[in-house]
């Protein structure tokens, strides 16, 4: 079998040896004999000639209309196919470089009119880049061939949007387009997780909370809160206007007018409506167990 495998390799060496050496002359005769194309390649070939042919008799009979033709196919340009180019179409190759230069510049798209303006893009990404609200990364992995600095957000995006709105009114823009105009220097907190806290505490509230959020979704009430954040800020006072972190008394828990009994208050109406349903959540704990007898 190994002899008559390598008779077959021989005889395709030589084969395609003849062919590489073999005039132009003959080698258009063994294409025409359909002897190095298959009825299909032969097919396409045909419809690539004529096709040639008629684009090449259509610009010998108009400048205006070779130009036109040329500056359609400079898409050809961006794959290093300008030779190509100039062969398929029976110009030169300079001609084609010439156009190219003189239709590089590509036309400003028009803009809508309901499009976000550029002092509102450049207000959303100097939020970003807030210290109260993304914090630079000090590891030097972080720093990439552009020697910017990357930040992380400290609180999920969706926060950090709501954050803006009321910070900002007078700024129209949806979420997907905050969201998109976020620089890419800053990082949300789903790309960097592990810089956030994983204790038992933090791991057990959110689970908590997502088990309520799922007793809330089966009855369909409006009692919802959609993470820890949020959650630490319902047993806080309400911000003063313009202030950027609640009063020292309230964090510190030495206030009288606020306190972890006003998630018992905001959860009353879920708990009334959702008697009847049986809350099932998760959570971690230490477990001590004893592998043979260690």
């Amino acid at each position: 079998m190994r002899f008559f495998q390598k008779i077959r390799k021989n005889f395709f060496t030589a084969v395609q040896g003849i062919v590489d050496k073999v005039t132009p002359r003959k080698k258009h005769l063994m294409k025409q004999k359909q002897l190095l194309n298959t009825p299909m390649s032969m097919k396409k070939l045909f419809y690539l000639e004529s096709s040639s042919k008629i684009l090449t008799e259509t610009m010998k009979s108009n400048r205006q209309i070779k130009k036109n033709i040329v500056k359609r196919m400079l898409f050809l340009k961006k794959h290093w196919l300008n030779r190509t180019l100039s062969t398929f179409l029976g110009v030169s190759n300079s001609y084609v470089s010439k156009t190219s230069g003189i239709h590089s510049e590509q036309p400003k798209q028009c803009e809508r009119k309901a499009a976000t303006i550029a002092e509102d893009r450049t207000a959303i990404k100097e939020f970003f880049l807030r210290v109260d609200i993304s914090t630079n990364l000090p590891s030097v992995k972080t720093i990439k061939k552009d020697q910017k600095e990357r930040r992380i957000l400290d609180r999920p995006l969706a926060a950090v949007y709501q954050e803006f709105q009321q910070q900002n009114p007078t700024v129209k823009a949806s979420y997907s387009t905050f969201v998109r105009n976020k620089p890419q220097t800053v990082e949300s907190t789903r790309k960097q997780r592990w810089y956030a806290c994983l204790c038992d505490t933090c791991t057990n509230t959110d689970l908590k909370i997502k088990a309520l959020q799922q007793v809330a979704s089966r009855i369909e009430s409006g009692v919802v809160v959609r993470n820890r954040y949020e959650a630490v800020t319902i047993t806080l006072c309400k911000n003063k206007d313009g202030a950027a972190f609640h009063k020292p008394q309230c964090i510190q828990r030495q206030c009288g007018k606020c306190g972890i009994d006003s998630t018992v208050r905001y959860f009353q109406p879920l708990v009334e409506e959702a008697s009847n349903e049986t809350v099932v959540y998760s959570k971690w704990e230490r477990v001590k167990k004893i592998y043979k007898g260690k």
